[in-house]
C-alpha cells in the first residue's frame, strides 16, 4: 500500500515506466502523489452502460491509496485537469445520465492522472475519524478542527483525511491530542493561526522551517515534543516570525530520565520579536540560556521551568521590562542574581519564582 505521507523520489521518472491503463493520483489541494491505479477506462470492453461501475471503481482503488476503508469511495470528487468527472450530487444517485457517461469514457480514455479531494460533509467527516476513535468537529465561530482520542500511534499527526478534504471554512486551528511520530506537511491550512498539542501527543519532531513557510500567519504555537538526541531540534523556530505565545515541553519516554541533556535554546529565538509569552521546559533542554533573549521586550511572561540549563544569568533579561511572570523552578544548574530591572518590576507586581533554583538570588534593592 503506498503512504501519501512519505511518497519520495522522481515522480516524472517513476510515472513515466506506468502502463497503458494505469493512472497517477494527485491530491487536488496539494498536487501531493497518492499513487498509482488502474484505468478501467482504457481497457476494451468498457461501455457508456457500466462507466459509473468503473467510475466507482475508480473511486475505490483511491479509497484504498488512503486507507479509507471505513469511508464512503463515492464522496472523493474526482478531476482530469479542471474537468470535473462527477457531480455535486453524485453522492446521492446510483447512475449516471448518458450525456455525463459520455464525457466521464471520452475524458478517462486517454488521460494519464487524475486529481481528487473528499466533498465536504459534516458527518462523512466525523464517521471517517470516528472509525479510527478520533472526533472531528466544526465550530462557526471559532473556525475550529480538533483531532483527540486514543488512536494507536499515527505516522503523521496530519492525517490523510486533511490532506483531500476540500474544507468549506478556512480552519485557523488545529488541536491534537493523540500519539504520532511527526507533525507532518500542514501546507493546506495556510490561515492556521494556533496550533496545538496536548498529551499523550508527542511528535519526535518537528520541521520548524516548513511550518514557517506553509502557515505563515501562525501566532500560537503549544509544543509537547519527546525527547530527542538532536541538539538542532529547534532549528528554524525563528522563522516564525509571526508567534506572539510560544510553549515547547520536551517529555521524556515513559520509564526513563535525561541522561545526557542535550537540546539547546538556539539564539534564534531572540528573532521572534512579537512574542508575548515564551515557556521552554524538559529535562533534555541544556545550554546557556542566549543572550537574544533580551530582543523579546514585548514578552510578559517567560518560562524555563525543570531544565538542565546551565550558567549565569544574562544580563539581558533585565531589558525584559514588560515582564510581569518569570519563572525559573526546577533549575539547579543555573546561578547569578536576577537583574535589577527585574527586581523592580518585582516590587511593583511582576511575579518571579525560582522553587527549585537554588544558585539563583534576589538581591535587596
Amino acid at each position: 500500500m503506498f503512504s501519501i505521507l512519505s511518497w519520495s523520489g522522481d515522480l516524472t521518472a517513476r510515472f513515466a515506466r506506468l502502463a497503458p491503463n494505469q493512472l497517477s493520483v494527485y491530491t487536488k489541494l496539494s498536487n501531493k502523489c497518492l499513487g498509482v491505479v488502474d484505468n478501467l477506462f482504457s481497457k476494451r470492453g468498457v461501455a457508456f452502460a457500466s462507466s459509473y461501475d468503473a467510475l466507482r471503481d475508480l473511486q475505490d482503488q483511491v479509497a484504498f491509496l488512503l486507507k479509507h476503508d471505513y469511508l464512503p469511495s463515492r464522496y472523493l470528487v474526482v478531476y482530469v485537469g479542471d474537468v470535473r468527472l462527477t457531480k455535486p450530487n453524485f453522492a446521492f444517485v446510483n447512475h449516471l445520465d448518458l450525456d455525463n457517461q459520455a464525457q466521464v469514457c471520452q475524458v478517462l480514455k486517454d488521460a494519464q492522472s487524475i486529481s481528487v479531494v473528499y466533498h465536504f460533509d459534516q458527518s462523512c467527516a466525523e464517521a471517517s475519524l470516528k472509525a479510527r476513535r478520533l472526533v472531528a468537529s466544526w465550530t462557526p465561530r471559532v473556525n475550529l478542527l480538533e483531532i483527540y482520542g486514543s488512536a494507536p500511534t499515527q505516522t503523521a499527526l496530519a492525517l490523510p483525511e486533511l490532506e483531500v478534504w476540500a474544507f468549506t471554512r478556512n480552519v485557523t486551528r488545529l488541536v491534537f491530542q493523540f500519539e504520532a511520530d511527526k507533525l507532518g506537511f500542514l501546507g493546506c491550512f495556510p490561515d492556521l493561526t494556533s496550533l496545538e498539542m496536548y498529551t499523550p501527543c508527542r511528535p519526535k519532531e518537528v520541521d520548524f522551517k516548513s511550518l514557517a513557510t506553509t502557515c505563515k500567519l501562525l501566532q500560537t504555537l503549544y509544543l509537547k515534543l519527546l525527547s530527542t538526541t538532536s541538539p538542532s531540534l529547534l532549528d528554524g523556530v525563528g522563522q516564525l516570525c509571526n508567534l506572539t505565545d510560544l510553549a515547547i515541553d520536551i517529555l521524556a519516554p515513559r520509564n526513563t530520565f535525561c541522561v545526557n541533556p542535550c537540546l539547546e535554546i538556539p539564539p534564534e529565538v531572540g528573532k521572534l520579536v512579537k512574542l508575548t509569552r515564551l515557556s521552554i521546559s524538559g529535562g533534555e533542554v541544556s545550554g546557556l540560556i542566549p543572550k537574544e533573549i533580551g530582543q523579546l521586550t514585548n514578552l510578559e511572561s517567560l518560562t524555563f521551568r525543570r531544565t538542565s540549563l546551565l550558567g549565569r544569568l544574562p544580563s539581558e533579561l533585565g531589558l525584559l521590562t514588560n515582564l510581569t511572570y518569570l519563572n525559573l523552578n526546577c533549575n539547579p544548574g543555573l546561578r547569578g542574581t536576577i537583574p535589577h530591572t527585574l527586581q523592580k518590576l518585582h516590587r511593583l507586581g511582576c511575579q518571579i519564582s525560582l522553587v527549585g533554583t537554588p544558585y539563583v538570588k534576589r538581591i535587596k534593592l
